[in-house]
């Protein structure tokens, strides 16, 4: 994978530093620039004079974007991920624009990302001179102590400012800070989703008193970052800490809190628990509701037992004995009930988690069930495909409700698609998007019952397959997961061609040559098993050149070979197998797409063939990129007119790609962008009034 990085200076009146920390950025590193010049008195461009500057302005490496009004260092970061992942960045460099940091020491961070590109990189400030404020330091060990108490995970420096942050994660996330406390939601919120952190320990430079320039208000700010830090602690108590092992304990304590005589107190004491403890409020607080009645009764009656006839706590009359006998026999009670229901939730877990398959990518494992899916198929093949869509309604809804990765995935879709939609509009489109794809899955099963095609095609360069037919030539044809390109060349069985097309799929135990399932596929389509996944690509290779036809996804990685490419607005990780293997085989490359029309008919759209090679003189990852980016420009345009026959079901825009074996892709092989064009050529300035070499 290509990173391409650029460096973020938001800078609020900072005249007297900021031209020289952006030169410092343009001769430290190669990267390009953005300025965020948030609403200063006097804007940024009036500032910025070096030379250096001047020409990478003129280059286009260093760009000034200007507020009119302040807003905020967190609106601005956030308008920074929104421009730079439209533009294919993969990441943001933040450096602060009052001259506190260095930017030789972007170089630490960026070599940490080409080994963990998921992960957020911080540079962990020195603090140890005398100019630094005390303030300062005690923030910094203050915060910390809350992101330790909101995640679980030690940070060094969860104040600083100087990070590497990846945009895939953070491009379709909403945020509520605006200002300095933008950087403490967004560590604790990437942290919550999975997302690693590492720190390297940076030089940072803090003037003296009298010379510092600051922005942060020692009130205002403060407040925020309180009323921040409050919230994040309610919201890491009643949404997060739901490991196996964290969600077994809450269990189990709520249940021993249940059983002990403080009725009417037991939700603050489950509260007051969980903040010590640092456990989920909401299943401590729902497990203490064990001793709702009438069940609560018999744990009363078990607790006096326990406390007058095993402890012997004493049996004199009066409400007073026998509260002591309860809360006596609650400990013992409650302690049992509390480690059964702890070794029982783990248990639980275990086999769930046995008999679950994948983590959360689509893994093409179908739904229903064998039972639902044979009562789809007589139903086709007895009553008629009409029969068939009208049972749909009845399926839709139910996995409206019980595909929720599925549903959450077609929310970020339609987000983009349409940013004006309502949610109660995305959910209305989502049922839609479901019955849609219902009914191409009935068409494919409906037409494997038959030799003949039961639809209508409407053929767009079919010619340019129907040539490599009779040459007898290999083929890569390039599709995604949209419409139903496999129905739609069913019309090719006309023209003679028939199991020459052989669609490779990403499977959740590797890189396969595999059949669709139980046969309903159009007749006019082969496929072959791999073997292993070790030979799959040495299979394919050979396919390809013993003269077959290979169809690929471009919209599935089937590793780690893939880029992050701009689509629909946003990056998302497109597989550049494809064109690596007709480069490899000399063999010709097409795009093919097809979409289902409202009469019973699929729109079949074949590109002119291309043979793709390398040119010796530009890197090979750039070339491969640039490729595969022209087909995600044409996917997009089709996606635009067919927008409801987009097929993968989960987050695209924001889960991280993943290997077939389930560990995160691209985790080394990573290119720098800079590295791959070469350094940027500064010019120097021409003296005032020099004349030429050799004038007279």
């Amino acid at each position: 994978m290509i990173l391409r990085i650029a460096v973020v200076i938001p800078t609020y009146n900072n005249l007297r530093t900021i031209s020289e920390v952006v030169r410092d950025a343009i001769v430290s590193t190669q990267l390009p620039i953005i300025v965020i010049d948030d609403g200063s008195d006097t804007p940024v461009l009036n500032s910025l004079y070096s030379f250096e500057v001047k020409h990478c302005l003129e280059q286009g490496r260093v760009r000034v974007i200007r507020f009119e009004k302040n807003q905020g260092k967190g609106l601005a970061l956030q308008h920074a991920i929104k421009v730079l992942a439209g533009e294919g960045f993969t990441h943001m460099v933040t450096m602060d624009g009052d001259g506190q940091h260095f930017a030789r020491e972007i170089g630490k961070l960026v070599e940490i990302a080409r080994h963990h590109p998921w992960d957020l990189v911080i540079g962990d400030r020195k603090l140890k001179s005398a100019t630094v404020p005390g303030v300062s330091k005690f923030g910094r060990k203050f915060s910390n102590f809350w992101v330790k108490y909101e995640t679980g995970l030690q940070v060094k420096d969860s104040q600083s400012g100087f990070r590497l942050y990846p945009l895939l994660p953070l491009q379709t996330m909403s945020f509520f800070t605006k200002r300095y406390d933008f950087e403490i939601e967004v560590l604790i919120r990437l942290m919550w989703n999975g997302i690693g952190v590492r720190e390297t320990e940076i030089d940072c430079f803090y003037p003296a008193k009298t010379e510092r320039v600051s922005h942060f208000n020692k009130f205002w700010d403060n407040l925020r970052i309180s009323h921040l830090n409050a919230l994040l602690v309610s919201v890491s108590l009643l949404k997060t800490h739901r490991s196996p092992w964290e969600m077994a304990l809450a269990l189990g304590i709520g249940v021993y809190i249940g059983c002990t005589p403080f009725i009417g107190f037991h939700m603050i004491i489950a509260v007051i628990v969980a903040l010590v403890l640092r456990l989920n409020a909401v299943i401590i607080v729902l497990a203490t509701h064990v001793a709702t009645l009438p069940i609560g009764l018999f744990m009363m009656w078990g607790s006096i037992h326990i406390g007058r006839e095993w402890l012997h706590v004493s049996e004199s009359p009066g409400a007073k004995s026998a509260f002591y006998q309860w809360l006596a026999g609650s400990t013992v009670l409650g302690g049992f009930l509390g480690l059964a229901t702890i070794a029982g939730s783990l248990l639980i877990s275990w086999m769930v988690k046995r008999n679950l398959e994948g983590g959360g990518n689509w893994t093409g494992r179908a739904r229903g069930g064998r039972l639902g899916n044979g009562i789809v198929k007589f139903i086709l093949r007895t009553l008629g495909l009409r029969t068939g869509y009208a049972l749909l309604y009845f399926i839709v809804p139910y996995f409206y409700v019980f595909a929720p990765t599925g549903r959450r995935g077609l929310n970020e879709y339609w987000s983009l698609i349409d940013p004006e939609l309502s949610w109660l509009g995305r959910q209305k489109k989502i049922l839609s998007h479901f019955l849609v794809y219902g009914k191409i899955l009935m068409d494919r099963v409906y037409q494997s019952y038959h030799t003949k095609p039961q639809f209508k095609s409407r053929p767009k360069g079919l010619n340019h397959i129907l040539d490599h037919f009779e040459k007898q030539t290999g083929l890569v044809l390039l599709s995604a997961h949209v419409g139903g390109w496999d129905m739609a060349t069913t019309l090719l069985a006309r023209q003679g061609f028939k199991n020459q097309i052989n669609v490779i799929e990403y499977q959740a135990k590797g890189l396969n040559f595999q059949k669709l399932k139980e046969g309903d596929q159009p007749n006019n389509i082969n496929s072959v098993d791999s073997g292993s996944n070790q030979d799959a690509i040495f299979e394919i290779h050979q396919a390809v050149r013993n003269g077959r036809f290979i169809a690929l996804m471009g919209d599935r990685p089937l590793g780690d070979r893939f880029e992050l490419i701009p689509f629909l607005g946003r990056l998302a990780p497109f597989d550049v197998t494809a064109f690596r293997l007709a480069s490899a085989t000399q063999a010709p490359l097409l795009y093919a797409f097809a979409f289902k029309g409202g009469d019973q008919s699929y729109e079949f759209n074949a590109f002119p063939a291309r043979v793709y090679t390398f040119d010796s003189k530009l890197p090979r990852p750039v070339q491969c990129y640039e490729w595969t980016k022209a087909y995600v420009e044409e996917l997009e345009r089709y996606i635009r007119q067919h927008p409801d026959q987009w097929f993968n079901f989960y987050p695209f825009w924001s889960r991280l790609p993943t290997t077939p074996s389930g560990g995160l892709a691209a985790q080394s092989h990573n290119s720098l962008l800079e590295e791959l064009l070469g350094p940027p050529v500064l010019k120097p300035e021409p003296a005032p009034d020099s004349k030429p070499s050799g004038a007279g």
